[in-house]
């Protein structure tokens, strides 16, 4: 009998986990645990991370998500690819505010579901509502193929837990044991109030509380839950483990022409031509590199991403669209020069074109493209016209609470706005882009002031709780 947490959110659930998503594989170890599931709220964004530190970890990673309807919670997990894909879309309704009820139930398939009601309905319901309240639940959750019951690790609410356990008994549920991880340690908890002020742009004066939303060891687990409970755990983690994150999806798009001609014979074609429209009599040196950068592109299959890449850019600079001139190690490609995607010449700059692309690169090419920020809707707008709106997506960007954010955040939370207490922190860190305990080690002054006063310690301590947190995207 092993317990596999199941209800785990990262930070990734903005402001709402004390939790860093490349920890929680490393975490899962320590406890114990062989596996460990991560379902943030309404987001897939810390799957890539957590994929890969599962990995270096060698833990069982198990890809789930939160999605929070009214008060109740169905906590979904993927047990195969098209499960995978059906969240997809509710991501995007989650994040438009569109999402329904019919919408959860029509992308049910490859999904495992579990179930977490209302409290405040819930607890309430005499036997004649429970029925009315069980025919209702039915035909809500029919669509999913595998459902249980949520059991929350509610020690102080044990009777809340007993009428869950009944109701299943009662109405064929399966149940399982479902604490909620927000932070690793029960005196962590201060860091979710102090996560919370900061959305809040609110006050706080307590500095240390106590909680049940974090790793539990196997004591806590079964004094609290059966044994079928808590297999079914290590029931849910079977159905989901052939799940493979790590694959090819999709390809590029094809970027026709009228003339019939291969990409990469119509790429070589618009590169020719630019490149003589820029230089005339353009000699030997550019011929080769020109030859050579299209041999690597044809030969790396990424023909199509420049003609996609350059249709976009002259249209903008066709429409009054105000495009940079480029940055990046994409301003070493003559042929993105010679396609008038960046307007460095990178021969005579003496550029290097490996530094963007070369045979040995894992990774898709990326050509950093500024265009004025009053237009640039404009062009998402041109290519959502042009491919359609679902082949087009705003890549995510996010803002991580970092060693002096973290500081000042804290500072402002407790009130010490109005002293000086966190600039001369901040001033004393001779590596402010590195961590607060990399500047504890290496940063004299700095280690003196905390060594010194208890005020600065506890300070201090408290924003290390949130520093490394995603804070928006």
């Amino acid at each position: 009998m092993a317990f596999i947490p199941l209800h785990v959110y990262s930070g990734f659930s903005y402001l709402q986990s004390a939790l860093e998503v490349n920890k929680l594989p490393f975490l899962a170890k320590k406890y114990g645990y062989s596996s460990i599931a991560l379902t943030d709220n309404g987001t897939l964004s810390g799957y890539a991370p957590f994929a890969h530190r599962s990995l270096e970890a060698g833990i069982t990673p198990i890809f789930g998500m939160d999605i929070t309807y009214g008060e109740e919670t169905f906590s979904l997990y993927v047990k195969n690819e098209e499960g995978y894909r059906n969240l997809l879309p509710l991501t995007l309704l989650i994040s438009e505010e569109k999402l329904s009820l019919e919408d959860i139930q029509k992308h049910a398939e490859g999904l495992l579901l579990v179930y977490s009601p209302n409290p405040l309905v819930f607890a309430k319901l005499n036997s004649e509502e429970e029925k009315k309240y069980a025919f209702e639940l039915a035909n809500k959750l029919k669509n999913f193929p595998d459902v249980y019951l949520a059991l929350p690790y509610w020690r102080e609410n044990r009777e809340y837990v007993e009428k869950l356990r009944g109701f299943a008994q009662r109405y064929s549920y399966k149940t399982v044991a479902f604490p909620f991880l927000r932070y690793e340690k029960e005196a962590d908890a201060i860091a979710l109030e102090i996560l919370s002020a900061v959305q809040k742009n609110a006050n706080l004066v307590i500095k240390e509380k106590s909680g049940n939303e974090c790793f539990l060891n196997n004591g806590e687990i079964s004094s609290f839950y059966s044994e079928e409970e808590i297999e079914k755990t290590e029931e849910i983690r079977e159905a989901c483990k052939d799940f493979v994150f790590f694959q090819k999806r999709g390809g590029l798009l094809h970027f026709p022409n009228s003339l019939g001609l291969s990409s990469e014979e119509y790429l070589a074609k618009c590169a020719k031509e630019g490149l003589a429209r820029r230089h005339p009599n353009y000699d030997e040196r550019y011929e080769k590199r020109l030859n050579y950068e299209l041999d690597v592109i044809n030969h790396m299959g990424y023909a199509d991403y420049f003609l996609l890449v350059s249709d976009y850019v002259n249209y903008a600079k066709n429409n009054g669209i105000t495009v940079g001139p480029g940055r990046g190690s994409g301003a070493g490609s003559l042929v993105s020069y010679s396609l008038g995607i960046v307007e460095l010449d990178p021969i005579r700059y003496n550029l290097i074109f490996e530094r963007f692309l070369n045979p040995e690169r894992q990774s898709m090419p990326d050509i950093d493209v500024d265009f004025a920020d009053i237009s640039r809707e404009r062009v998402v707008s041109y290519l959502q016209k042009k491919w359609g709106k679902e082949r087009i997506g705003h890549v995510l960007t996010t803002q991580s609470i970092l060693a002096k954010q973290a500081l000042r955040d804290v500072g402002r939370v407790y009130g010490y706005d109005d002293k000086k207490e966190v600039s001369l922190l901040i001033d004393a860190m001779l590596y402010p882009y590195h961590s607060l305990r990399f500047n504890y080690v290496h940063s004299p002054k700095f280690k003196s002031i905390i060594d010194g006063d208890k005020y600065f310690l506890t300070l201090v301590s408290l924003a290390s709780k949130i520093e490394g947190l995603p804070r928006q995207a």
